[in-house]
Parts: C-alpha cells; sequence; structure tokens
C-alpha cells in the first residue's frame, strides 16, 4: 500500500482521458484493438518516463467512457500503465437533458474504486431512461435491448444495439438525485462533475461564468440551478470559470452557494480520444492538485475548492529548495531511527501530552540556528536540558544538511511556547517588541534608505554640534582669560580716578614752577596725543593685518530643511556661484580698506611727529621741575594702562558678539536634530504604505523629556540647580520650555559658570551630554484600529506573530510551537488561520498544534503524529515514534502500534479537541 509521508503535495492529475475501444470517436493508433491498446501503454510510457520531470509526472487518471467502466476494468486488470501512476479512477460519463448548443449536457461521476465491483447493481441497474413507457437500466443487457427496440430492429447485433442504445440513454436531474439520495454510500463515493464544454456543457447555452450574471431570469435557470447544486465540481480550464465558481467574479460568495449549492473547483483534463492527445489539453492547460492521490485525496478539492487545484503549465506554488526543509533524522535512541519528512507549505505537530511534539520541533530549530532557540529560551525561561536529543541532522531539499560546512547561514523563525506572551509582558522604555516593529518597517526599500538617511544625517549633525561646542567653549575661555588680564592691569573707573588725582597734582604744582601753566598744559597735551596717535597706529596696523588674514567675509550658511536631491545639488552649485561673487568682490574692497587706513595712519604718523617735536622742545623744561616730572611719568603710566584697558575691553566686546553668534548657531544646529527625525517621520507616515497582513505601521519622533532632566541632574550640582530656579527650574521643564530662548539662557549660565558641574563634568563635556539628540524614532503598529499598546494579551500575540513572520523577508521556514496557547479562541478562528493559509503558500511552516481548527481550517497538507510509548498506547521499538500524511489519509496500516492503527484522519479525531467537528465544518463551509 502506497504511503505520503510529505502528506499533500502538487501533482498531475488527468481525470478525463478515454482509451481504445471508448463508445464514441475511437481515434486511437493501431489497426486492431490489441495494437491499439499496445500504442495507448507505449504513448503513456514516452510521456511520463520512469524518471519524469514534474511537468509529465502524472500520478492520478480517470478512464472515462459512456455509461460504462468497461476500459477502466480493463485498465486495472491489464496493469500495465506506468509506475509512476498511482491512481486510476472511473470516470463515467452521462449525457442530461436539457440540451446544449449541439447535444445534452455532459455530466461525469467519478467513483472511488473501492466500490467499483458493486456499481453494476447499485449504479447503473439503478439508473432509468423512460421510452415508450417502459423502464430501461443503464446495465449492458438492457442498453442492448433499448438499441433494439428504439432501432426498430430486432436483427441487428449485440455490439451495434449496445451503441445505439447507449447513444439514446439520456439521463433527467430527478433521476439522478433520486438514484443517489435513495443510496447514501454511493453518493459519498461519487464525485459529480458537469462539463463545460461549448457542444455538450452547460456553456453551450451561455458562456459558464456569464450564465449567472445575466440581467433577466432565464427560463431555464430552475433547471440549470438543480444541476450545479448536485454537481460537486466543474469540467472547465477557463479562469472567468474558476473566479466565478469561487465566488471571485461577479457574485460574491455568498450569491454563487445560494445558486449553486456550494463554491466549486474547476478540474480539467485531455479528453484524448487519440494517441496524440493524450494528457496534452489544449495550451497545456495541466490539471494539478494538491492532495494524495487516492479518491479521498481528490475529495479534498471539494471541500477547498480555491487551494487545492489549479490549472497551469506549470507546477505551482514552488519554492526555492535551499529555503525548505525536508527531513530530520535524529540518531538518539529514544527517538525512531526514521527520516521524518516535512511538506514545504504547512505541516502540523499533533499529539497527546508528553508525546514529543515540542521535543521534535526543538531539535529540529536548534540544529538549525542553535543561537536563536537559546536566545529565545532564556525569554520563555525554559531550560535546554533534557531537550537536546543526540546526533541529529536537518536536510533541506537543496540536498544541504547541518552538517556541511556554512549550513548554519540557513535561517528560520523559531516561535517557542509562550514566547508571545513573554514578549508582551516586557515593561521597558523601549522593549523587544519596538525592535521587531523597526526591523518589520526597514524590510521596505524606501523605509530603509529613508532610515540609512537619517542616520547619516544625525551622525553629521552630532559632529556640527560638537565642533561648536568645542568652539564656543573656547571663545568662553579666552574671554575669561582676557578679562583676567584686563583685572591684573586695574578697573577702567580706577585708572579714570588716579589720572584725574594726578592731572590735578601736577596742575597745582606747575603754578609754581619756572615752566608756565600754558608750556605744561601744551607739553601734557602733546604727550597724550603722541600716545593716542602711537596706540591708535598699532590698532590699526592690526587691523590690516587681520583684514588681509580674511579670505572671505562670506561663508555658507547652516540650513536645517532637507532638500530634495536634485534640489540640492541645484542649491549647492548655486551657494558655490554666490561665495565666488563674495569673494571677488571681497578681494576689490579689501584693497580699498587697507588703502584707506594706511592713509590714516600716514596721516597720524605726521600728526605724532608734530606732537614729538612740541614734546622734544618743552620736555628739557619740564624735567627742570622734578615733582612735575614724577607726575608727569605716572600720568603717562596710568594713560598706558588706560589705553591697555580700552583695548581689552574693544577686543571683549568683539569676542563676546562672535561668541553669542556661536551660541546661536550652537542652538540652531541642536534643534535640527528634531527637524531630521521630523523630516524621516513624515517620509513614512505620509508618504510611504506600510500595511502588511492587516497591520498598519507609523513611526513618532517624542522628546525624552524625562531622560533629559535626569541627565542635566546627573550634570550640574544640585545646591547650584536649587539657586538658579530662575535660569531653570527642572521640576517644571515642559516640551514647551525646550525653546531656543530658554536654552540660550541655560547654555550660557553653563559656560559662566553661574550653574555649577558635579566634579567630574568639564564644560565641553557637560554641553555635549546636555545638547545631544533627545529625539527618540519610536515605531507602532495597530491593527484594526488598535494600537498595540491597547490591544488585548491575545490580539498583541497575534501581532507580534504576524510581525516576528514579516521580520524574516527571506521567506525562510517557520517553527511555531502551539502559538494558541498565546490566543484567544477568536484570534486563532479568525485571524491565525487565515494568516497561516495565506503565508504557507510563500513560506513553509511547521506548528506544533492541539488545535482543530488549525489543522483543518488551516487545511494542513501534511500531518506528523507523535506518540510516547506507553501501557495504552505502544510503540514499535522507541520511547518517540512519529507517523505523517495527509488530512485525507484515512488508512490504518497495521495494528502492531498506535500509530499505525489508525489513519491520520482517525488520529485527529482522537486527539485534537473538536476534531470530528472540525472536520464536519471544513466539509460544509462553502455549501449551504
Amino acid at each position: 500500500m502506497e504511503m505520503y509521508p510529505r502528506g499533500s503535495e502538487w501533482r498531475r492529475w488527468d481525470l478525463h482521458m478515454h482509451t481504445p475501444g471508448t463508445q464514441k470517436n475511437d481515434c486511437f493508433e493501431g489497426k486492431s484493438q490489441n495494437e491499439k491498446w499496445d500504442k495507448f501503454y507505449t504513448t503513456i510510457d514516452e510521456y511520463i518516463g520512469f524518471t519524469p520531470d514534474a511537468d509529465k509526472d502524472i500520478v492520478a487518471i480517470g478512464i472515462t467512457d459512456y455509461l460504462s467502466i468497461d476500459n477502466y476494468l480493463k485498465v486495472r486488470n491489464d496493469n500495465r500503465l506506468n509506475r509512476n501512476i498511482k491512481l486510476v479512477l472511473p470516470n463515467v460519463e452521462l449525457r442530461m437533458i436539457p440540451l446544449a448548443k449541439n447535444a445534452p449536457i455532459n455530466i461525469h461521476c467519478i467513483f472511488n474504486p473501492d466500490i467499483v465491483d458493486e456499481l453494476e447493481d447499485r449504479f447503473f441497474g439503478n439508473l432509468e431512461f423512460n421510452y415508450a413507457e417502459r423502464k430501461y437500466s443503464a446495465t449492458h443487457s438492457e442498453l442492448i435491448r433499448l438499441g433494439r427496440v428504439i432501432s426498430d430492429n430486432n436483427n441487428i447485433s449485440d455490439s451495434d444495439a449496445y451503441r445505439f442504445g447507449l447513444s439514446q440513454f439520456i439521463v433527467d436531474i430527478p433521476t439522478l438525485k433520486n438514484l443517489f439520495n435513495k443510496d447514501k454510500h454511493l453518493r459519498e463515493n461519487t464525485i459529480i462533475v458537469v462539463s463545460n464544454s461549448t457542444n455538450d456543457g452547460v456553456s453551450g447555452v451561455t458562456k459558464h461564468a456569464d450564465f449567472f450574471t445575466h440581467n433577466g431570469i432565464l427560463q431555464t435557470e430552475a433547471t440549470r440551478r438543480e444541476i450545479y447544486h448536485i454537481s460537486d465540481l466543474i469540467f472547465s480550464a477557463n479562469e472567468s470559470d474558476r473566479k466565478y465558481f469561487l465566488g471571485l467574479a461577479t457574485d460574491d460568495v455568498e450569491t454563487v452557494i445560494k445558486k449553486c449549492g456550494s463554491l466549486k473547483g474547476c478540474i480539467h483534463g485531455c479528453d484524448a480520444h487519440k494517441n496524440a492527445d493524450i494528457f496534452e489539453p489544449r495550451e497545456k492547460r495541466y490539471c494539478w492538485i494538491k492532495a494524495d492521490p487516492t479518491f479521498n485525496g481528490l475529495k479534498q478539492i471539494i471541500y477547498e475548492p480555491e487551494t487545492r487545484v489549479c490549472i497551469s503549465a506549470v507546477k505551482p506554488e514552488e519554492k526555492p529548495a535551499y529555503q525548505v526543509i525536508k527531513s530530520i533524522r535524529i540518531g538518539d535512541k529514544k527517538v525512531q531511527d526514521e527520516e521524518i519528512l516535512f511538506n514545504d507549505k504547512l505541516t502540523c505537530i499533533i499529539g497527546g501530552k508528553s508525546t514529543g511534539k515540542s521535543l521534535l520541533l526543538h531539535n529540529l530549530a536548534f540544529a538549525i540556528d542553535p543561537a536563536q532557540v537559546s536566545e529565545k529560551a532564556n525569554i520563555t525561561m525554559q531550560k535546554n536540558d533534557g531537550r537536546q536529543l543526540e546526533d541529529v541532522v536537518v536536510t533541506w531539499n537543496d540536498g544541504t544538511n547541518t552538517r556541511d560546512e556554512g549550513a548554519n547561514e540557513r535561517k528560520i523563525v523559531y516561535i517557542p511556547q509562550t514566547y508571545l506572551n513573554r514578549l508582551s509582558d516586557e515593561n521597558e522604555e523601549l522593549t523587544e517588541i519596538d525592535a521587531i516593529i523597526k526591523d518589520v518597517v526597514l524590510i521596505a526599500p524606501e523605509a530603509k534608505h529613508a532610515d540609512i538617511k537619517m542616520q547619516e544625517s544625525l551622525k553629521n549633525q552630532k559632529s556640527k554640534v560638537e565642533k561648536l561646542i568645542y568652539e564656543v567653549v573656547n571663545a568662553y575661555e579666552t574671554i575669561k582669560k582676557k578679562k583676567e588680564a584686563e583685572a591684573e592691569i586695574g578697573s577702567k573707573s580706577g585708572i579714570e580716578k588716579e589720572l584725574k588725582k594726578l592731572n590735578t597734582q601736577k596742575k597745582k604744582q606747575s603754578k609754581d614752577g619756572t615752566i608756565s601753566d600754558e608750556e605744561i598744559v601744551n607739553y601734557n597735551s602733546a604727550v597724550s596725543e603722541f600716545k593716542k596717535r602711537e596706540t591708535l597706529i598699532s590698532v590699526l596696523t592690526s587691523d590690516i593685518e587681520y583684514i588681509k588674514s580674511l579670505d572671505n567675509v562670506v561663508v555658507r550658511a547652516s540650513i536645517s530643511h532637507r532638500l530634495e536631491d536634485e534640489n540640492l545639488r541645484l542649491f549647492d552649485n548655486l551657494v558655490k556661484d554666490v561665495l565666488i561673487d563674495a569673494k571677488n568682490s571681497w578681494i576689490e574692497k579689501q584693497a580699498k580698506f587697507i588703502d584707506k587706513t594706511e592713509k590714516r595712519i600716514s596721516t597720524l604718523k605726521q600728526e605724532k611727529e608734530l606732537f614729538n617735536k612740541t614734546i622734544a622742545l618743552l620736555k628739557p623744561r619740564i624735567d627742570e621741575n622734578e615733582s612735575i616730572k614724577k607726575i608727569s611719568e605716572a600720568i603717562q603710566a596710568e594713560n598706558e594702562k588706560l589705553a591697555k584697558v580700552n583695548a581689552y575691553e574693544k577686543e571683549i566686546e568683539k569676542l563676546q558678539n562672535n561668541c553669542s553668534f556661536s551660541i546661536e548657531n550652537l542652538l540652531s544646529e541642536f534643534f535640527t536634530y528634531h527637524s531630521i527625525h521630523e523630516q524621516y517621520e513624515d517620509t513614512i507616515n505620509k508618504k510611504l504604505s506600510l500595511n502588511k497582513d492587516g497591520l498598519t505601521f507609523s513611526v513618532e519622533t517624542p522628546f525624552r523629556m524625562d531622560s533629559f532632566i535626569q541627565t542635566i541632574e546627573n550634570i550640574i550640582d544640585n545646591r547650584s540647580l536649587k539657586s538658579n530656579r530662575e535660569l531653570i527650574d527642572v521640576n517644571n521643564v515642559t516640551a514647551e520650555w525646550i525653546t531656543k530662548e530658554n536654552m540660550k539662557i541655560f547654555v550660557e549660565a553653563c559656560l559662566d559658570s553661574r550653574l555649577k558641574f558635579t566634579k567630574k563634568k568639564s564644560k565641553e563635556s557637560a554641553l555635549r551630554d546636555i545638547l545631544a539628540d533627545w529625539n527618540n524614532t519610536t515605531y507602532r503598529v495597530s491593527m484594526d484600529g488598535d494600537s498595540i499598546d491597547d490591544m488585548s494579551p491575545g490580539k498583541k500575540a497575534l501581532v507580534l506573530l504576524k510581525l516576528l513572520i514579516n521580520l524574516a523577508e527571506s521567506r525562510c521556514p517557520i517553527l511555531i510551537d502551539q502559538p494558541e496557547d498565546d490566543l484567544d479562541n477568536r484570534s486563532v478562528f479568525e485571524e491565525l488561520i487565515p494568516f497561516i493559509k495565506t503565508k504557507k503558500l510563500q513560506r513553509q511552516i511547521i506548528i506544533v498544534t492541539h488545535n482543530a481548527n488549525v489543522v483543518l481550517g488551516g487545511d494542513a497538507e501534511e500531518i506528523i503524529v507523535a506518540n510516547q510509548n506507553g501501557i495504552n498506547t505502544p510503540n514499535k521499538s522507541s520511547k518517540f515514534e512519529y507517523r505523517s500524511g495527509a488530512i485525507e489519509e484515512d488508512r490504518a496500516i497495521d495494528d502492531s502500534c498506535t500509530l499505525n492503527a489508525r489513519g491520520i484522519q482517525q488520529h485527529i479525531c482522537d486527539i485534537l479537541e473538536g476534531g470530528e467537528k472540525a472536520f464536519d465544518l471544513r466539509k460544509h463551509k462553502y455549501q449551504i
């Protein structure tokens, strides 16, 4: 008995295929029936081959004939079909009224091979056709009798009479309905498929998909609805038909179910009547079915008509081999020494408590990515002791296994038990959840690019701010030193008072001297004016040197607005042109300035020489008066001090103006941090669409006020803060307080030491800490309008599951251990199952679960049943054993052990709570 441990996989089926000896249009090659059959089998072998590719690997066929299974029985008894064909089904083609375009409607009954030997009595013997007030069944003998009656010729041969009777035997809807209503077991083992041929299908009257889209109600609508109601599937390869009967076209699901009785899948076959057509329908519209090649496997497309059947030239839903886990083999004596295979879509591991479900998943994950498993074990607080099995080897579909070099480069997403709720329990400012949301957002290339630009801008901004802090602190230190040097000379008011006193003394003494007052005045005036000219000449000479040192007086301004790349390039070129023009203008005006200043110096030198002549003339007479001389020297010294003080004052004023400008610039750059974050926020929230799997993402840029205040309290001495509340009151600092004006007062107080730092902080390091980037970039996710912060634990866990799965953009396998433990029942049914059904088409998913709805609602392709050896649950040889197969696998293998005594379906019903109910729901969810 063929078993399929990897469960439901896409395989090519051809359910509509005639053979030599078919009752109509036998165009197969060969001069005799034996030769035709030989060539028939040869053609199949040549098509499939013995090491076939996927596109030609036919695993199931439907041997079709009109009101007969004779050719099916011959194929079965010949046993000459290619070994790759695992299933042969009898397909009985019937003619049904009403009439299509050129003939009655074609309808097919595909039977379970297990009841083939009963069909003569239970099906053909109970099909009725009324003619001339007599009833005829569809048995061979009755068809011969009907043929003779209608032909009105009792002498024709049995074979001719049979063919004539067969051509006239047309069933009606009530007959077919009554037959199956009376024999429920027969109905359960029959799949009814209505044809969509232009000549002999429903589309012979109107286009198949347009049948129920007519504006008016046709007279035949009730009849046609009856046909669809008794049918399970549609024979059609048209995409418009597929969409209509799945409720994806003009009529929605509810309307299609109302009109047709259920949603219906579309199947297709080659309808071969000659060798050239065998397995080759037009336009390579091959029929792919995702199921075991069994009759029960075929029935799955009735329950899952959208996802279990596909008409395509190539195999559907192929995943890269390097992203699919093929199998695991465990050498540990506690576990069976057999390879456990995995489906490339959804594999569910089920079993009772402590049967080894999580053990298998844990070791599968650990063999691939031990670092991830250990990291998540720390979060869930689960110890790996005792869970680690020996000699575990995982093989991927491309042949690579975990022992190969570089195997650790393969990635998975592993979500252990309770992990989602443990993440939800974190209570920090920035949690693992925030990091996960950010990583998901940055999967989008535009968002990643915007983030990189933001990080580069912030890095450059930090350099600007720190450079300006250095310049401002150095400027303040220079001013401080100048003020100290000025203070060492003396205060300006003190010098001026001393000069006034000395001049009074000198005036008094000059009255008694040999020199006239006028001469003394002239002398003092000459000395004073001489010094003034000398000092001014020195200042002007210094100014010339300074002016000469300036290459340009125009510098590029810092802008906070982030220009678009092309505009930024244009703006840079514009600025360069302006700077060049400014420099050329400066060179011209600089020369004029220097020339004018040099002329002033020349004039001052001439004036200085005149005063020097007056001094030289009067100095000998002044020197004669010793007292006056000493006073004069004192006056001269004080004048020199006054000149130095005046020079310092002018320099300090200039430095202070420059420093004030630098502080303004520094604070502008400090507030640019916020502008950079704000621009990123605007890009993410307004320009990018980041909705995914029902999740909506956004970005916020809050100011970290608590951290800002805490930093100030750590840097500035507490007593200094208390005594300077007018500068900053940390108890009342709000976002509104953070203005350029307030921050300038605060920074200046730090620079001039009105606010004292703690011993470990210098002004530069303190300002670097204070004028840092206090804007957080926080990422938010919401679902159904609820922010993750406001969600119930179950809903939050579901969102986290979606985030974690979306995080691995590489589409690597997803391993989840009992996600339903973290979710509420509604989330499992309404959100988790649809999410899994969508994701399994893109990613391999392996789930441990005890929830029947996850298995059946998710339409798991493979079920792995786990069992631990026990008195009432014996295994073959090991403590932990596993059996795998598809949902449709319902065959017991033997009674030697627990796993083999029942089929997969029975294990699901026995193990999973609500299993039988979930099976019933799955069967009827698309039906009235």
